[in-house]
Formats: C-alpha cells, sequence, structure tokens
C-alpha cells in the first residue's frame, strides 16, 4: 500500500509538471506563421494565402498565413486575380505585394515556395521547414487550374497541421487510483476535477486541478 502510494505521488508530480509547461506553450497563445512566397507575390502566393487562412480559422488551427514574393513587378493585384478571388469571398482589392525578408522565413514555422526559389540568404534561413509546389500552373493561363492545384495543397498542408496540432493537444497520461478508479491528465480539455479531498489522494496532491476523473 505504501509503495503504490509512492508511485501513484511520483506519476502525479510529473503530471502536474506536464500540465504546468503545457499551459506555458506560446502555441496556445499566439499564431503560428506560415509564408506563402511566389515570383510576384500577388498572385499564386496570395491565393494560398488566402485560403489557408479561411480553412485554418474554419478549423480553428492556431496558424496565419502571409504571401511574399522574390521579385515583385507592381505595387497591386491583378484584376483578374481580384476577380478570381473576389468569387469565393476574398477582397484582396488594397493588397500590396512585398518582396520576402529573412526576417519572414524566419519567423516562420513552415515556408512554402510555388513556382519560385528563395534568395540565398532565405534559403538559410528556412532550412527544412521549407516546402516547395511546383506544379501550380500560371493563374494569368488558366485560373481555373491554378485555383485547384493550390487548394489541393491547402487541404492537403491544413491537413497535416490538423492532425499534428491534435497528436499535441490529446496526448493523455493515465493514472490508477485504489480499487481501479482511473484518472487521466489531457492538455486539450478544459474540465478537470479535483481529488485531493479524497484521504488516499490528499498526500499525492499538488495543485487544486490534478486530474479529470473518467
Amino acid at each position: 500500500m505504501i509503495l503504490s502510494l509512492i508511485k501513484f505521488t511520483a506519476i502525479t508530480g510529473f503530471v502536474m509538471a506536464l500540465a504546468c509547461t503545457v499551459s506555458k506553450s506560446p502555441a496556445q497563445t499566439h499564431d503560428s506563421e506560415v509564408l506563402f512566397v511566389c515570383e510576384h507575390g500577388n498572385v499564386k502566393s496570395l491565393m494560398a494565402a488566402s485560403y489557408f487562412n479561411q480553412l485554418a480559422q474554419e478549423r480553428g488551427l492556431p496558424y496565419r498565413a502571409i504571401a511574399r514574393g522574390t521579385a515583385p513587378n507592381s505595387t497591386t493585384v491583378p484584376l483578374a486575380i481580384i476577380q478570381g478571388l473576389g468569387g469565393d469571398g476574398f477582397d484582396v482589392s488594397l493588397f500590396h505585394p512585398s518582396a520576402v525578408k529573412v526576417s519572414d522565413v524566419s519567423a516562420s514555422q513552415h515556408v512554402i515556395t510555388i513556382g519560385t526559389t528563395l534568395p540565398e540568404d532565405a534559403q538559410a534561413a528556412a532550412q527544412a521547414k521549407m516546402e516547395r509546389w511546383s506544379d501550380v500552373p500560371a493563374a494569368s493561363d488558366d485560373y481555373s487550374a491554378a485555383r485547384a492545384a493550390i487548394k489541393r495543397h491547402v487541404d492537403s498542408l491544413v491537413a497535416s497541421l490538423e492532425a499534428t496540432t491534435l497528436l499535441t493537444k490529446t496526448a493523455v497520461i493515465e493514472v490508477s487510483g485504489p480499487k481501479g478508479q482511473r484518472f487521466d491528465y489531457s492538455p486539450s480539455t478544459q474540465r478537470t476535477t479535483t481529488f485531493c479531498q479524497r484521504t488516499w489522494a490528499r498526500a499525492s496532491c499538488m495543485s487544486s486541478t490534478c486530474a479529470r476523473i473518467r
């Protein structure tokens, strides 16, 4: 009985330490940045960022996308792109393309190039977090085909990020109590039930919100 209590106390301490770590995770309080880069910064990357932000918001994911270009040649968005994205509910008429900077790459958790190559200094900052989409046709030649390819890639990217987010939020640690009672800690749930009032657990609790009873 004493040995079981010691083991339970040690496990509970680990659970609470993990709880403190999870509660301070930056990903839970700040959106992570996704960087889309195309040549001019006002067509493919803008389309990808628009579709990505919409889908990420719909699924409640902590990500925000921005669009940049490797060689912007305009300060506006082509009319065909304004009209095309407008048909999907996006107003990009006031968007102004910007050249990609090393700071953009450094601040992003994911970097996706679409039919272009990052400048050498930005490539070093991107390292393993860079992904290339080389099969997106020119929107000026076939907008529908470009839209379909970009949306397919965005759907896949969001699904991957969603799966990763769920894995980090639903890791469950189970602790066995007396008489077969089971307790678990899951960082994805806000519902916790205290069991410090129970005599058998009083010695092992370090907080009033130790675990959730199944």
